[in-house]
């Protein structure tokens, strides 16, 4: 288990990288990264690391319709105040 402060810059690593903020119901903000289905290794850290900062939200994980990639995804309000 990695320590908060790690876990939290792993995510806006990630997050900057391959994900994106919106806040499609106008209320909390949603995070989603998409993930290539071939590293199933790096989707459970991504989802792991999600669900120890966030641990009372729920961490959604969407495969597209041509099973090539995921979007693991988690609403929260808290995360205009962690990615601003």
């Amino acid at each position: 288990m990695l320590e908060q402060s790690t876990t939290l810059a792993y995510i806006i690593g990630v997050a900057l990288g391959d994900g994106n903020l919106s806040c499609p119901n106008g209320r909390a903000i949603r995070l989603r990264i998409t993930c290539d289905i071939k590293y199933p290794g790096i989707i459970t850290e991504i989802v792991t690391a999600l669900q120890q900062t966030f641990p009372k939200n729920k961490v959604s994980v969407i495969t597209d319709k041509k099973g090539a990639c995921i979007d693991v995804s988690v609403y929260s309000n808290k995360l205009d105040h962690i990615m601003p």
